[in-house]
Formats: structure tokens, sequence, C-alpha cells
């Protein structure tokens, strides 16, 4: 089955305790996901000394998408700063071994019709530009499907971007799709997801629940995704309601192993952990 992972979800300090409650649970990998303003505040090298000293690999980085008012992929008056932070992080985690990055297409919300695909152009073309910086670094570019209106919200809509640079690649996130069917969400993109972001909701939106918690059938999504071929990580990101990280690892691992055996199979079947 596949490697287990953990998402520090918008945690604004990275610390020795995660990768010390990584190794006592037995998860290998994490995403270091960082709030928008203590991005550049981290020790890097010192993270990367303790991914090392406790074998954790870092396996992906989710590029910051806040503060709203300056970083954006689909708006052309944000575009250039936004590419400069995006160019000094994926160099800085690079550094450390990072070969994945998360990024937001574009949130919202958007109007439809023309001014929604003037957005997506331009995001197009970011993320594209993002993807040959990272070709740069040895690593990629992973775009997430979002939820409601933002940009990304329907496989075509994701494959239309990934189509402007064959580097594009995509984290898929559980609990995102509100318009279409997951498994054939993860059929059109195929072998285009490299990663993911677990968690459960309730078909309205995103909830970041755990898995059991909400109506998604892991047992159709875990089968899709070995069908078309995915061998990356089932990376979770949750609400982090569990302050010891020991503890919170052990449940995001053993809720892991509660969906490889079947135990969410149900859409109607609602198990709490």
């Amino acid at each position: 089955m596949f490697k287990v992972g953990i998402s520090t979800h918008g945690i604004r300090e990275v610390k020795e305790d995660w990768f010390a409650g990584c190794r006592a649970a037995g998860v290998e990998r994490m995403e270091l996901s960082i709030a928008g303003d203590a991005c550049d505040k981290q020790d890097y090298p010192q993270i990367g000394r303790w991914a090392k000293d406790y074998r954790i690999e870092l396996w992906s980085y989710h590029l910051p998408y806040v503060p709203w008012q300056i970083i954006g992929v689909s708006e052309p008056a944000k575009v250039p700063k936004t590419i400069e932070i995006y160019t000094d992080l994926i160099q800085r985690a690079a550094d450390i071994g990072v070969r994945r990055f998360v990024v937001h297409p574009g949130d919202g919300p958007n109007e439809e019709g023309p001014a929604r695909q003037a957005c997506l152009d331009c995001a197009k073309d970011t993320l594209s530009r993002l993807a040959d910086i990272a070709d740069r670094e040895g690593a990629v570019i992973a775009v997430e499907n979002l939820p409601r209106n933002c940009l990304g919200r329907t496989s075509a809509e994701m494959l239309e971007i990934l189509a402007t640079n064959s580097k594009l690649r995509s984290c898929f996130d559980t609990n995102h799709l509100l318009i279409e069917d997951p498994v054939h969400y993860i059929k059109q993109v195929g072998n285009k997801i490299i990663t993911t972001h677990v968690s459960d909701y309730d078909f309205v939106d995103e909830k970041h629940w755990w898995p059991g918690e909400g109506r998604l059938n892991y047992t159709a999504v875990l089968n899709a995704l070995r069908e078309v071929g995915f061998d990356g990580t089932w990376l979770y990101e949750v609400n982090l309601t569990i302050g010891d990280r020991t503890e919170l690892c052990k449940a995001v691992y053993d809720n892991a192993q509660r969906a490889f055996r079947g135990e969410f199979g149900s859409p109607d079947k609602i198990p709490q952990i």
C-alpha cells in the first residue's frame, strides 16, 4: 500500500516534535505547510537536519496562498511578487531535499464567463513559469484541485492547466470536489497525480475531517488511484485538533491502515476514529 504522510497544515513554526512524532508512529513522509507570513522565518537547514536524523522524507512543500493581498497566481498584479516569493521558497526547500511543491491555481471568488477564463489563462501562464523554475531545482509543481468556484474545481479545468507545460503535475485533495465524482476525477487526471491531501467532508464544502467522519468512499478512491498507477503518498491534511505530535501522527497512521483495510468503503456508514 502507499506510504503514509502528514501535512503540517499551516502551522507557524516547524519544530522537532513533528519529526519525533512521525518516527514514533510510523509516518514516513511529511509535507511542510507553513503560515504564509511565517514561511521565510523558518530555519530550513535545521528542518533538513531533523528530517535526516529522524529518517523522515520531506515529501512536499505547500507553497503559501496567503496573505491574499500579496500572493496569487491568477491575478496579473500579484504575479511578479508571487513568483519572487515562490522562487525563494522553492530554492530554500529544494536545498533540504524537497522535490514536490503544491500550488493553488487560484482561489476565489471567481465570476463565471470571460472574467473566470482570464483568471484561468493568467494562472496557466504563471504555473508554467513556476514549473520551469522548479525544474531548475530538480523539483516539480503539483497543482491542487480546489472547491467551490475556485480555479481547478474539475478534472477538465485541471487538465487544461496541466496541458500548458509538460512538467506540471497535480496534487489530488480528496475533500475539495463538489461538482464531480472523485473516482471520475482521478481517472481523468490519471498519472499526472503525484501526491494527495487526504481528509473527509460532507459533499457540501471542504471540511478537512478525518476519513470516516464524512461521506467519501475511500475504498473507491484508493482503488482508482491504484488503477491510474499512482505511487505517491497518502498524505493527511486534517484539522490539527490533536496537540501532541506523537498522538497526532499515531492517529494518522492508524486511520490510514483502516482506510487501506477498506473500513471507509461505504458512504452510508460513518465510523468514528
